[in-house]
């Protein structure tokens, strides 16, 4: 078993509940951010959504943002959602819906979801039209490419 998949079953087995298992997923996939150089490098700071929103004059209230993340020069604004789900378990666009309300609005310019699942090369890729799909499904394409087996990163 690989160290993701241990860790992985580590929280699926000994949270007491989905939000305590999903705030342990949230925060290693923060640290992840933080440190993979993939992402440490474009990114500043990674914060919590709570935290973020607090910090910027945001309601921080659950919108479906678990993380957000600050480009270097920029100054941009990422939202990042964490789902810790069975590894068979098929995310379904009502799964991502407030996600998707959330962070498409300003200050938001980039999305990313990170799921434990394993259906994303037979999933969907639902968005409305003029959203950009076609470069969100290559931006996808490239991601999985460079990013761990284990762990699934969508732009």
């Amino acid at each position: 078993m690989s160290s993701l998949k241990s860790i992985l079953a580590t929280y699926r087995s000994q949270s007491q509940t989905e939000r305590e298992k999903g705030g342990y997923f949230e925060e290693l996939i923060r640290t992840y951010f933080r440190t993979y150089f993939r992402f440490a490098d474009p990114y500043s700071d990674v914060w919590p959504f709570a935290d973020w929103a607090k910090a910027h004059g945001f309601s921080a209230k659950d919108t479906g943002i678990d993380l957000v993340a600050k480009t270097h020069g920029t100054e941009e604004f990422h939202a990042i959602q964490c789902k810790c789900y069975a590894e068979d378990y098929h995310v379904r666009k009502a799964d991502i819906d407030s996600f998707f309300t959330a962070s498409g609005q300003k200050p938001f310019t980039l999305r990313y979801i990170v799921t434990t699942t394993n259906d994303w090369s037979d999933g969907k890729l639902i968005m409305a039209y003029g959203t950009g799909k076609t470069f969100t499904s290559l931006k996808i394409a490239e991601e999985v490419q460079i990013c761990p087996r284990d762990l699934a990163i969508a732009a």
